[in-house]
């Protein structure tokens, strides 16, 4: 009992004498009381210790966070691009009928290639399972669309050789 109480009492007064130094007089508890507080040290450098824990957790978490609010932007950009995508395949493929021209199916497909493209960008990006599972969602809904889109186009050359033949 003897031996523990003096190896803590040594210890703690080693500690102050390592921390004491780097603390300015000014802040000393010392300086303002007749006695000398041991272990003000120790608890001085528990604190900083704890601090420097919690500032090295907090950088850590905050790159951490910093990388999935990332991520998600790009894959909500990327979400966006695709939508944008769509808006114009959709306006490509109704003028189809109207006008089925070289330029019209150009411009159909300049669209559909914009939207593979930013799916291509989100299926980079989808590093959740829910991401994988939208992205598996969305593979199955294009390739239907383009199944109607493409029965639309030949349905309107249909038309347009038919209108020919007149």
């Amino acid at each position: 009992l003897f031996i523990t109480g003096w190896l803590i009492w040594a210890f703690v007064t080693w500690v102050d004498d390592l921390v004491r130094p780097l603390i300015p007089e000014m802040y000393r508890p010392e300086t303002y009381l007749p006695v000398r507080i041991p272990g003000s040290g120790l608890i001085l450098a528990l604190f900083g210790a704890a601090h420097f824990v919690s500032v090295r957790a907090t950088h850590t978490l905050d790159a951490a966070l910093s990388g999935v609010v990332e991520d998600s932007e790009a894959r909500n950009a990327a979400a966006y691009e695709m939508q944008i995508g769509l808006e114009r395949m959709t306006r490509a493929a109704q003028a189809v009928p109207e006008a089925a021209g070289p330029a019209q199916r150009k411009q159909l497909g300049d669209a559909q290639a914009g939207f593979e493209r930013a799916l291509s960008n989100y299926t980079a990006l989808a590093s959740t399972a829910r991401s994988r599972s939208l992205k598996r969602a969305i593979d199955a809904r294009y390739a239907r669309y383009n199944e109607r889109v493409s029965a639309l186009v030949e349905q309107a050359d249909a038309h347009s050789h038919h209108l020919a033949d007149y």
